[in-house]
């Protein structure tokens, strides 16, 4: 007769079943320990998830070569981070497709149009990712943008940025390259309506003239708000950030 079985002449009951599920139930949980969200972190999931539910995300891929980026960077006579150059890019090519530099107000139906780029730079700390503020990006020399960059870095890191170091992004820009991430389909953050990733860089053979030769690539990809955003202005949008990339001299200089 089973041990579990607790009814008077011996049967096995609903309370017996039930114990046993739980029993079984318990014996099956992996062990380990469960650990509440940060304030910050509760934030960043809270928004991202409404993101996901409401704003209908579409997102395109573009490969760059970034060979002349290199030597760019190498010609300055400070240093500048790549990262300066994307926020410089991301931009410059707003200016060209306003549209994408914005913010949809979906209680109104209303695209608002923003005069200035402030580019939202997604950085990782160790109590999260953080997303400090680049103010008046199209108006900041790379120099500008580079010390302004390594400044919101460093205080991010230790925990000594303010709410409005955070507030006011029209665009956002993740470089999921420094991760060694090839692609990604990053999250919108709303009220804005397009984020821009940078993959990680490789050598790919690359067509030149007539010539096979090695080339520095990379992808980069952007999400945008499709109730804003239609597949023609995405894609020239993203073709413009390519295009500085490509050809920062041009660009940039």
């Amino acid at each position: 007769m089973p041990e579990t079985a607790s009814g008077a002449r011996g049967e096995i009951t609903r309370a017996d079943v039930d114990r046993a599920s739980a029993t079984a139930a318990d014996g099956a949980r992996p062990a380990g320990r469960r650990v509440a969200l940060t304030p910050t972190q509760r934030m960043i999931a809270a928004r991202l998830s409404e993101s996901w539910r409401t704003v209908p995300h579409i997102t395109s891929f573009l490969d760059v070569e970034l060979d002349a980026l290199v030597a760019f960077r190498a010609e300055q006579e400070t240093r500048i981070s790549a990262t300066a150059v994307f926020i410089a890019a991301v931009a410059h090519a707003a200016s060209v497709h306003p549209i994408v530099n914005a913010s949809f107000h979906s209680d109104a139906s209303e695209v608002e149009y923003h005069d200035a780029c402030h580019v939202s730079v997604a950085t990782q700390t160790e109590s999260g990712l953080l997303v400090p503020v680049v103010r008046d990006a199209g108006e900041k020399s790379l120099e500008q943008i580079e010390r302004e960059l390594t400044d919101l870095t460093e205080r991010a890191r230790h925990g000594r940025l303010t709410r409005a170091d955070g507030e006011g992004g029209t665009i956002t820009l993740t470089n999921i390259g420094r991760g060694g991430i090839h692609a990604g389909t990053p999250i919108i953050s709303p009220p804005q309506v397009a984020i821009v990733g940078v993959g990680s860089s490789v050598r790919r053979p690359v067509v030149r003239g007539e010539a096979i030769v090695p080339g520095l690539c990379c992808t980069v990809d952007a999400s945008f708000d499709h109730r804003v955003i239609d597949g023609m202005a995405a894609s020239g949008f993203l073709r413009s950030f390519g295009d500085v990339l490509e050809d920062p001299r041009t660009h940039l200089s």
